[in-house]
């Protein structure tokens, strides 16, 4: 296939995220700015954008396939297109490229334990032997499905001109802060317990947003007509329905699902319950198990009787809380279910909302091409009627 047989695919809704012709010098001035700043810019990894080659029309349309996503650094920048893959998804490539490619190393199993962590600090120039101080610099570690999480956050009109991912500690503020691109910042555990789920560990590679759809798969939910990672319908790509909910970015994690023959769960589970350790990394969890799981016994035992992920799940980008809270809720990255950051500006209204301020309220903030999957329980099996005996409950 050639290029211009590809439907390259920009920004999904436009609105004043990314850059446009008239930012064209203030965007470059912020962009070195940013990277050679005498305080801040040897703590900057990369600075991202969608660069617009004209403006969009006063619908948001009409975005030129010419434009493409830029991602800079010292080490290097690329600008590269994202476009309709045939197969299904999103496929990625490379247009221009200046030095190195900071984000060529997407290798999600890199510094999977707090050894291989303190060996990269090692190499860094930062040897030690306490974990929260493993500085590890660029060029030994890796960003994880970099080119879709740094596309999707552009798929947003609540996405910024420039994203700005810094060094993987140099945050400052505490010990195991989150919120950068980088494979230590970008690994979640992921432990899935209870009927339906293979025991052991797992190898498989996956997502924050493939969480609900197996959720969805698991409790026996129907497949409908809604939209993949592309934002098109099963029957806009002439396929039958093939996702469980209204926006899913994610799949299915079959690889953990106990089923027979057949592909049928041998037993599903009458109910889920989601739990949330934020900002927990991934190595140190699996090292306080081997050394300390006594300290965590509850914890623990759920995650003996269930199947924990050796490399964990790859989170949104931005990887900070409630950006990250809406992708496991929704199977949808926050650049579709709109809560972009903690705090971020509405253009349209020219105000600034804090949602993870707000708590309770936040649904009011999530962009109306996605349902929740508590929505799409509801939608399925009807709202919660304590009265109905548990037997007979759908």
């Amino acid at each position: 296939m050639t290029t211009d047989e590809r439907r390259i695919a920009g920004p999904e809704r436009p609105g004043g995220q990314g850059l446009d012709p008239n930012q064209e010098e203030s965007g470059n001035r912020a962009i070195i700015a940013l990277l050679t700043d005498p305080k801040h810019g040897d703590l900057t990894d990369i600075v991202a954008t969608y660069r617009f080659a004209s403006l969009p029309d006063e619908n948001g349309n009409n975005v030129p396939p010419e434009g493409a996503y830029e991602v800079w650094s010292r080490r290097g920048m690329i600008r590269f297109q994202r476009f309709i893959d045939p197969a299904g998804g999103y496929g990625y490539e490379v247009i221009e490229q200046s030095g190195q490619n900071p984000i060529a190393n997407q290798d999600p199993t890199m510094l999977s334990t707090i050894a291989e962590e303190l060996e990269a600090g090692a190499k860094s120039g930062n040897p030690g032997t306490d974990p929260n101080k493993a500085y590890v610099e660029p060029e030994h570690y890796s960003h994880p499905l970099a080119y879709e999480r740094l596309a999707q956050l552009f798929d947003s009109p609540n996405a910024p001109d420039l994203v700005i991912s810094p060094k993987a500690y140099a945050y400052g503020r505490q010990p195991g802060q989150h919120g950068a691109l980088d494979v230590c910042q970008s690994r979640a555990p992921l432990v899935f317990s209870g009927p339906g789920i293979t025991p052991g560990a797992k190898d498989a590679i996956c997502a924050q947003v493939d969480v609900a759809p197996t959720l969805a798969k698991l409790l026996g939910m129907p497949l409908i007509d809604g939209m993949d990672s592309t934002g098109r319908t099963s029957s806009e790509r002439g396929v039958e329905p093939d996702v469980y909910l209204k926006r899913q970015d994610g799949k299915p994690i079959d690889e953990i699902l106990d089923t027979d023959a057949s592909g049928e769960l041998r037993t599903r589970p009458e109910r889920a319950y989601i739990m949330l350790l934020d900002g927990l990394s991934n190595t140190e969890l699996k090292e306080r198990l081997e050394r300390d799981k006594e300290s965590i016994p509850n914890l623990a035992r759920i995650i003996e009787a269930g199947a924990m992920f050796t490399y964990g799940t790859t989170v949104n980008f931005p990887s900070i809380t409630w950006p990250s809270h809406n992708a496991l809720g929704s199977g949808a990255w926050c650049g579709h279910h709109d809560v972009v950051n903690p705090t971020y500006y509405l253009r349209e209204s020219k105000e600034t909302v804090t949602p993870q301020g707000m708590q309770f309220d936040t649904g009011r903030f999530v962009g109306p091409g996605v349902e929740t999957f508590y929505e799409a329980v509801h939608r399925v099996f009807g709202k919660w009627d304590p009265s109905i005996p548990q037997g007979e409950r759908n």
